[in-house]
């Protein structure tokens, strides 16, 4: 039997879930894709989660310049009280950053519009500007940080980031294999897959 550890890029996490289900993120439904994944050869021993803390500040909106207070949406209770659920999983360690905001932009479904239709922007036409901080490199940091452990034979990464190569090249010198896990092949970088011992197709057992 080997011990697996599971990486969760929760990013992409998140969309593996949504295309495989149809439903959002749940510590129930992040078990059950680590499991689902495995090989029956196979143990977890760990699962990791990489995630960041809904943004909670007050912004000014973009044209009518009035304070926005992130914290009163249904977006961050609804984020908050599913990483709450996540945090209290005795299965599952999770890992935080910090998301930045740097502005806004408008709104992909109101490009086409926009160029269609000459008009005031509305501060409708805008979201967010979010950029995730340090959940790269807390992730670059464990990879190589586990592959030391000796009763660690594997690790299984959910990721489509080619961002990872360096720490998943180093983390293959300590002898161990790095499984990469998408939905497809298509849009994953080579270098990446290159990079990586193995590669499994996502999936989720009901």
């Amino acid at each position: 039997m080997e011990n697996i550890t599971i990486i969760l890029d929760a990013h992409y996490v998140r969309i593996l879930i949504k295309e495989l289900t149809g439903l959002g993120i749940s510590a129930v439904k992040i078990k059950n894709i680590c499991n689902s994944n495995i090989l029956p050869n196979e143990k977890i021993v760990s699962i990791y989660y990489y995630d960041c803390n809904p943004y909670g500040k007050i912004q000014n909106l973009p044209i009518s310049l009035k304070p926005f207070n992130f914290a009163d949406t249904d977006v961050f209770r609804t984020s908050t009280k599913k990483l709450d659920e996540i945090k209290k999983d005795g299965d599952i360690k999770t890992r935080f950053g910090t998301l930045e905001f740097r502005g806004w932009k408008i709104r992909n479904d109101k490009l086409l519009e926009l160029r269609n239709h000459c008009r005031q922007l509305q501060d409708e036409d805008f979201e967010p500007n979010f950029v995730q901080k340090r959940t790269d490199i807390m992730i670059g940091v464990d990879l190589v940080r586990l592959a030391e452990k000796p009763y660690i034979d594997g690790i299984l990464i959910f990721t489509k980031d080619s961002d990872f190569v360096p720490a998943i090249e180093s983390a293959r010198q300590k002898k161990k294999k790095i499984i990469l896990v998408t939905r497809t092949v298509s849009g994953v970088k080579r270098i990446l897959l290159k990079a990586c011992s193995d590669h499994r197709i996502a999936k989720m057992l009901p």
